[in-house]
């Protein structure tokens, strides 16, 4: 006769049949949800528990909201030399495991075109300017490419001369709209050492520009054209130098109609901005005192009305003496 005498190592069907049935009763939208608030390295295990995960994962409606890996980024092609015509103005680097780049570089796929800068990527987008598109040679135009999809549109003509074109700037947050929006810094003319005179923003949802003259409450130049920027919460953050020279950051929202500046933490200069969880970041180095420990520190905006910078990490560096 069989024992049917249950085994301590034997599972019970019931329990899995239970944790089986309480998945099975997520909705989709619930369980987007979830999947949104995981880590990318759990989202792709995730791929592997159904068919039905799986598709939800690479769906495109929402592979908006859920975190996705890096696959590489976008870089100039550095210094310009006499072959710089020659070499692609943009380069990929994986950092995935695969050594092919799976996306062209060559911008075959663009108009005619005498050479290609590449000014600011954001979320898979990428802000171009191809020089020489038209008949006269010099002419030039703005183009966003979706290296994800391989799509480019190509910008109407802004109304403002390149020549005073101080910044171009991008914005995309794919999680919440999928329209991009672009920045340019215009500078004032006729002028040693201007200010900015004003912002033009295109908007990709109406297909137009607007620009509007100076609004921040100071005097506001672009010095050093490299300096970092970042797009969040709908405003591009821009380090910029104030009247008296000191490092400022310059806000402007995609309307045009939000102007905001404010000093950096610490008396910095030349550092970095970014977001990062939602949140604006400055980082930069900090010389201590007896000039011998140099320290890493990284602040976070509390907010936008009180403009102060909570310090988040710092790290500390001992110079050698020889």
């Amino acid at each position: 006769m069989a024992d049917r005498t249950p085994s301590p190592f034997r599972s019970s069907p019931s329990r899995h049949s239970k944790c089986r049935t309480a998945a099975e009763r997520l909705t989709d939208d619930l369980l987007v949800e979830i999947l949104s608030r995981v880590p990318a390295k759990s989202l792709c295990r995730f791929k592997c528990v159904s068919n039905h995960w799986l598709s939800l994962i690479h769906h495109p409606d929402h592979r908006k909201k859920l975190p996705q890996t890096l696959a590489g980024f976008f870089h100039g092609a550095g210094a310009i030399t006499r072959d710089w015509l020659l070499v692609s103005p943009v380069l990929f680097t994986s950092v995935s495991q695969r050594h092919s780049t799976p996306i062209d570089t060559s911008f075959a796929f663009l108009p005619n075109h005498r050479h290609i800068e590449l000014l600011d990527s954001c979320n898979s987008l990428l802000l171009c300017r191809l020089h020489g598109v038209f008949a006269q040679g010099d002419d030039l135009c703005y183009v966003v490419w979706n290296s994800a999809t391989e799509k480019w549109v190509m910008l109407p003509d802004s109304g403002q001369e390149s020549i005073f074109v101080v910044i171009a700037r991008l914005g995309f947050t794919p999680g919440i709209s999928s329209h991009f929006h672009v920045f340019l810094l215009v500078e004032e003319q006729d002028q040693w050492n201007p200010d900015l005179s004003g912002v033009a923003v295109y908007s990709s949802e109406t297909g137009e520009w607007v620009y509007k003259e100076n609004r921040w409450n100071k005097r506001i130049k672009v010095i050093e054209l490299q300096l970092s920027s970042a797009f969040l919460n709908g405003y591009l953050h821009i380090q910029a130098d104030g009247q008296d020279l000191t490092t400022c950051l310059a806000v402007v929202d995609t309307d045009v109609e939000t102007w905001m500046n404010f000093s950096v933490p610490g008396g910095l200069v030349n550092g970095f901005i970014q977001q990062s969880q939602g949140r604006l970041h400055y980082a930069n180095f900090q010389r201590d005192e007896d000039r011998g420990v140099f320290r890493l520190v990284v602040y976070v905006l509390e907010n936008y009305q009180s403009k102060e910078w909570i310090l988040k990490h710092g790290l500390r560096f001992i110079r050698n003496a020889t």
